[in-house]
């Protein structure tokens, strides 16, 4: 396993690959089934309204410049409203 200051590269920590991942179906009132995401990847520019693993709700921009980037975030749900943002992805 590699080593990082401070911690110890696990198959459960951020500095591992994903596992696996999920098409996001943005919803207003059902968490994803999967549990909380480490990351979510976005295909397409716009607005994501979400709910934090916490349970924080948060809107975030995704401008065009930052499309297909993966945004490491522990979330149990993207809400349909407010959601613009297209070829979500959430990643386990």
């Amino acid at each position: 396993m590699a080593q990082y200051p401070n911690t110890l590269a696990s198959s459960n920590d951020m500095y591992t690959s994903y596992s696996d991942a999920y098409a996001v179906v943005p919803n207003d009132s059902t968490d994803f089934t999967q549990g909380a995401t480490r990351a979510i990847y976005v295909g397409g520019a716009g607005t994501i309204s979400l709910i934090m693993a916490s349970g924080n709700a948060v809107t975030m921009t995704v401008p065009v410049n930052a499309i297909g980037f993966v945004i490491n975030l522990r979330v149990k749900r993207i809400l349909a409203t407010g959601t613009t943002a297209t070829l979500i992805l959430g990643l386990y």
